[in-house]
Protein backbone atom coordinates (compact mmCIF):
# COMPACT_ATOMS: atom_id res chain seq x y z
CA UNK A 1 0.00 0.00 0.00
CA UNK A 2 2.79 2.43 0.92
CA UNK A 3 4.54 1.67 -2.38
CA UNK A 4 1.32 2.37 -4.31
CA UNK A 5 0.89 5.69 -2.51
CA UNK A 6 4.52 6.64 -3.16
CA UNK A 7 4.33 5.72 -6.84
CA UNK A 8 0.98 7.43 -7.41
CA UNK A 9 1.22 10.64 -5.36
CA UNK A 10 -0.51 12.74 -8.04
CA UNK A 11 -3.50 10.36 -8.20
CA UNK A 12 -3.83 10.23 -4.41
CA UNK A 13 -3.62 14.03 -4.06
CA UNK A 14 -6.03 14.51 -6.96
CA UNK A 15 -8.57 12.17 -5.35
CA UNK A 16 -8.13 13.50 -1.80
CA UNK A 17 -8.18 17.23 -2.58
CA UNK A 18 -11.90 17.52 -3.42
CA UNK A 19 -12.78 15.63 -0.24
CA UNK A 20 -10.59 17.97 1.83
CA UNK A 21 -12.16 21.05 0.19
CA UNK A 22 -15.70 19.77 0.88
CA UNK A 23 -14.79 19.02 4.52
CA UNK A 24 -13.31 22.51 4.86
CA UNK A 25 -16.51 24.17 3.62
CA UNK A 26 -18.71 21.97 5.81
CA UNK A 27 -16.62 22.83 8.88
CA UNK A 28 -16.51 26.53 7.96
CA UNK A 29 -20.32 26.70 7.87
CA UNK A 30 -20.99 24.51 10.92
CA UNK A 31 -18.32 25.68 13.38
CA UNK A 32 -19.82 29.15 14.00
CA UNK A 33 -23.08 27.51 15.12
CA UNK A 34 -21.16 25.44 17.63
CA UNK A 35 -19.49 28.48 19.23
CA UNK A 36 -22.20 31.14 18.94
CA UNK A 37 -25.13 31.00 21.34
CA UNK A 38 -28.50 30.52 19.62
CA UNK A 39 -30.95 33.46 19.38
CA UNK A 40 -32.64 34.35 22.67
CA UNK A 41 -35.47 36.60 21.43
CA UNK A 42 -38.61 36.08 19.39
CA UNK A 43 -38.93 38.12 16.21
CA UNK A 44 -42.02 39.89 14.80
CA UNK A 45 -42.18 40.33 11.02
CA UNK A 46 -44.63 42.02 8.67
CA UNK A 47 -45.63 41.06 5.15
CA UNK A 48 -47.44 43.45 2.83
CA UNK A 49 -47.89 40.78 0.15
CA UNK A 50 -51.07 38.85 -0.22
CA UNK A 51 -54.48 38.73 -1.82
CA UNK A 52 -56.18 41.98 -2.75
CA UNK A 53 -59.83 41.58 -1.69
CA UNK A 54 -61.94 44.69 -2.19
CA UNK A 55 -62.31 46.52 1.12
CA UNK A 56 -62.69 50.07 2.26
CA UNK A 57 -60.24 49.62 5.06
CA UNK A 58 -56.57 50.47 5.54
CA UNK A 59 -54.59 48.68 8.24
CA UNK A 60 -51.45 50.26 9.61
CA UNK A 61 -48.90 48.29 11.67
CA UNK A 62 -46.13 49.99 13.66
CA UNK A 63 -43.99 49.66 16.74
CA UNK A 64 -44.54 52.73 18.92
CA UNK A 65 -43.06 53.23 22.38
CA UNK A 66 -42.03 49.58 22.48
CA UNK A 67 -45.53 48.24 21.77
CA UNK A 68 -47.11 46.82 18.63
CA UNK A 69 -49.82 49.13 17.34
CA UNK A 70 -52.31 47.92 14.72
CA UNK A 71 -54.78 50.56 13.60
CA UNK A 72 -57.66 50.44 11.11
CA UNK A 73 -58.90 53.37 9.04
CA UNK A 74 -62.05 53.58 6.95
CA UNK A 75 -61.40 54.74 3.39
CA UNK A 76 -63.81 56.46 1.06
CA UNK A 77 -63.14 55.80 -2.61
CA UNK A 78 -65.73 58.35 -3.78
CA UNK A 79 -67.53 56.13 -6.25
CA UNK A 80 -64.43 54.38 -7.60
CA UNK A 81 -64.68 50.79 -6.28
CA UNK A 82 -61.67 49.74 -8.36
CA UNK A 83 -59.44 51.67 -5.93
CA UNK A 84 -60.62 49.42 -3.09
CA UNK A 85 -58.37 46.71 -4.51
CA UNK A 86 -55.30 48.81 -3.78
CA UNK A 87 -55.44 48.15 -0.05
CA UNK A 88 -54.31 44.84 1.41
CA UNK A 89 -54.36 43.67 4.99
CA UNK A 90 -50.82 43.24 6.29
CA UNK A 91 -49.87 39.85 7.69
CA UNK A 92 -47.97 39.48 10.96
CA UNK A 93 -45.54 36.63 11.65
CA UNK A 94 -43.84 35.58 14.86
CA UNK A 95 -40.60 33.58 14.84
CA UNK A 96 -40.15 31.69 18.11
CA UNK A 97 -36.61 31.26 19.40
CA UNK A 98 -37.77 28.27 21.47
CA UNK A 99 -39.21 26.26 18.57
CA UNK A 100 -37.26 27.88 15.67
CA UNK A 101 -40.50 28.13 13.71
CA UNK A 102 -42.58 30.91 12.16
CA UNK A 103 -46.33 31.21 12.61
CA UNK A 104 -48.82 33.79 11.46
CA UNK A 105 -50.57 36.01 14.00
CA UNK A 106 -54.16 36.81 13.16
CA UNK A 107 -55.28 40.41 12.79
CA UNK A 108 -58.97 40.40 13.72
CA UNK A 109 -60.52 43.06 11.49
CA UNK A 110 -63.65 44.96 12.54
CA UNK A 111 -66.85 43.67 10.92
CA UNK A 112 -68.67 46.98 10.65
CA UNK A 113 -66.44 49.25 8.58
CA UNK A 114 -69.08 51.99 8.31
CA UNK A 115 -69.07 52.70 12.05
CA UNK A 116 -65.27 52.56 12.27
CA UNK A 117 -63.63 55.59 13.86
CA UNK A 118 -60.31 56.74 12.40
CA UNK A 119 -57.40 54.91 13.97
CA UNK A 120 -59.40 52.17 15.69
CA UNK A 121 -56.84 50.04 17.49
CA UNK A 122 -56.86 46.29 16.91
CA UNK A 123 -55.36 44.09 19.62
CA UNK A 124 -53.16 41.16 18.62
CA UNK A 125 -53.58 38.86 21.66
CA UNK A 126 -50.23 37.06 21.32
CA UNK A 127 -48.36 40.38 21.56
CA UNK A 128 -50.63 42.35 23.90
CA UNK A 129 -48.50 44.01 26.56
CA UNK A 130 -45.24 42.52 25.28
CA UNK A 131 -42.37 44.94 24.72
CA UNK A 132 -40.74 45.10 21.28
CA UNK A 133 -37.40 46.56 20.33
CA UNK A 134 -37.35 48.09 16.84
CA UNK A 135 -33.53 48.05 16.78
CA UNK A 136 -32.19 46.00 13.88
CA UNK A 137 -29.62 44.44 16.22
CA UNK A 138 -31.21 42.21 18.88
CA UNK A 139 -30.03 42.47 22.50
CA UNK A 140 -28.25 39.11 22.01
CA UNK A 141 -26.40 40.40 18.92
CA UNK A 142 -28.43 38.74 16.14
CA UNK A 143 -29.43 40.72 13.05
CA UNK A 144 -32.45 40.15 10.79
CA UNK A 145 -31.59 39.89 7.09
CA UNK A 146 -33.30 39.08 3.82
CA UNK A 147 -31.15 38.31 0.81
CA UNK A 148 -31.54 36.98 -2.71
CA UNK A 149 -30.62 33.35 -3.19
CA UNK A 150 -26.86 33.02 -3.60
CA UNK A 151 -26.05 29.81 -5.39
CA UNK A 152 -22.36 29.83 -4.44
CA UNK A 153 -19.97 27.16 -5.62
CA UNK A 154 -22.14 24.26 -4.44
CA UNK A 155 -25.21 25.78 -6.09
CA UNK A 156 -23.66 24.78 -9.38
CA UNK A 157 -24.12 21.14 -8.40
CA UNK A 158 -26.96 21.17 -5.87
CA UNK A 159 -29.87 23.53 -6.49
CA UNK A 160 -31.00 24.16 -2.92
CA UNK A 161 -33.99 26.45 -2.76
CA UNK A 162 -33.57 27.37 0.86
CA UNK A 163 -35.16 30.28 2.69
CA UNK A 164 -33.43 33.60 2.39
CA UNK A 165 -34.80 35.21 5.51
CA UNK A 166 -32.13 34.82 8.14
CA UNK A 167 -30.81 35.76 11.55
CA UNK A 168 -27.05 36.27 11.59
CA UNK A 169 -24.41 36.71 14.27
CA UNK A 170 -20.63 36.23 14.09
CA UNK A 171 -20.82 33.85 11.12
CA UNK A 172 -23.69 31.81 12.55
CA UNK A 173 -26.80 31.82 10.34
CA UNK A 174 -30.29 30.80 11.43
CA UNK A 175 -32.57 30.23 8.42
CA UNK A 176 -36.22 31.24 8.95
CA UNK A 177 -38.75 28.99 7.20
CA UNK A 178 -41.57 31.25 6.07
CA UNK A 179 -45.08 29.92 5.45
CA UNK A 180 -46.03 29.09 1.87
CA UNK A 181 -46.89 31.98 -0.43
CA UNK A 182 -44.74 34.45 1.55
CA UNK A 183 -41.74 35.53 -0.51
CA UNK A 184 -38.54 36.38 1.37
CA UNK A 185 -38.45 39.82 -0.27
CA UNK A 186 -41.97 40.59 0.99
CA UNK A 187 -41.09 40.31 4.69
CA UNK A 188 -40.11 43.30 6.79
CA UNK A 189 -38.55 43.47 10.22
CA UNK A 190 -40.84 44.91 12.92
CA UNK A 191 -39.10 44.17 16.20
CA UNK A 192 -37.57 41.78 18.71
CA UNK A 193 -39.71 40.63 21.62
CA UNK A 194 -37.69 41.73 24.65
CA UNK A 195 -40.23 41.29 27.48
Amino acid sequence: MAKFLRDNVAIVVGAALPVVVVLFFVLATQLPKAYVAPPQHDLVMLSQNGPYPARQLRVEVRVEDGLLRVRAYKLDYAGSPALAYAEIVPRLFLWSHATHSVRELEIDLPEDVDSLTAGTEIVVPELAGRRLSPDVLAPDGYRFRTAPYDRGIFGLFFDRRGPRTQLQKDGSVEQLELPDQVPYWGVQFLGWVVE
